[in-house]
C-alpha cells in the first residue's frame, strides 16, 4: 500500500507542476522580461531549489506535527493508509478536471478539503484536525485578499511616480525577471512538500 500512496503522492506533486508551471511562466512571457527557453530553464531551476533547501517548515505545518495527530486518534494502520490514499486521488482528480477545463485553480484548497473529507469519514482526529485546517484556509484566504489591496495601492503609487518611460523599460523587465524568480523559488518552497508530506505521515503513523 506504501508503493501505491508514494506512485499517488509523485503523479500529484507531477500534475501539480504541470497545473502551476504555466501560470507562472505567463508571467514572465507575457510581460517579455524573459524569453520561453529562459523563463522555463529559471522556473525548474529555482522550483527545485525551493523545493530541496526551503521546505521545512511547510512540511512540519502540513504535516500536523505539532499538533499529535497521529497520537490523538490510535486509528488501524489501515484506516491511515485509506485517510492518505483518498486524499490524493480525489485532490488529482480536482487537479486533472480543472486543467483540462482550462481553470487556473488552488491545488492547496483541494487537498484541505479532500483530507476534510476523508477525516470526517473515518472519524480521524477531528477536534485535532478541523481546526488546523480552518486555521489553514483562513491564511489562503487572506493572502488572496491582502494580495489584491497590496497591488491595488502599489501599482496606483508607481503610477502617480510617473517614471519616464526609457528608465522604466530598462528597470522594470529586470525586477521582473528577478522578481519572478523569487517567486518560483517560494513556490517550490510552499508547493511541492504539501503533497508529500501524506505519506510520510503515513509512514510514520
Amino acid at each position: 500500500m506504501l508503493s501505491i500512496i508514494l506512485a499517488a503522492a509523485l503523479l500529484y506533486v507531477f500534475w501539480n507542476g504541470v497545473h502551476d508551471a504555466p501560470v507562472i511562466l505567463a508571467q514572465l512571457n507575457s510581460s517579455k522580461s524573459l524569453g520561453p527557453r529562459t523563463s522555463l530553464l529559471i522556473t525548474s531551476s529555482m522550483e527545485f531549489l525551493g523545493a530541496v533547501f526551503f521546505s521545512g517548515m511547510v512540511l512540519k505545518t502540513m504535516s500536523f506535527a505539532e499538533s499529535g495527530l497521529a497520537w490523538v486518534a490510535p486509528a488501524a494502520a489501515g484506516e491511515i493508509e485509506v485517510f492518505v490514499l483518498t486524499a490524493l486521488l480525489v485532490a488529482l482528480i480536482f487537479n486533472v478536471a480543472t486543467w483540462y477545463l482550462g481553470f487556473p485553480s488552488s491545488s492547496t484548497h483541494a487537498l484541505f478539503g479532500a483530507m476534510v473529507g476523508a477525516a470526517l469519514s473515518l472519524g480521524i482526529a477531528k477536534d485535532v484536525m478541523l481546526p488546523r485546517v480552518a486555521e489553514l484556509v483562513a491564511v489562503l484566504m487572506g493572502s488572496a485578499l491582502a494580495g489584491g489591496f497590496l497591488c491595488f495601492w502599489a501599482t496606483r503609487g508607481l503610477f502617480c511616480l510617473d517614471i519616464p518611460y526609457g528608465i522604466g523599460a530598462a528597470i522594470v523587465p529586470f525586477l521582473n525577471a528577478s522578481l519572478g524568480g523569487l517567486m518560483d523559488l517560494l513556490h517550490g518552497a510552499n508547493d511541492t512538500h504539501k503533497r508529500l508530506c501524506l505519506f510520510f505521515f503515513d509512514s510514520c503513523a
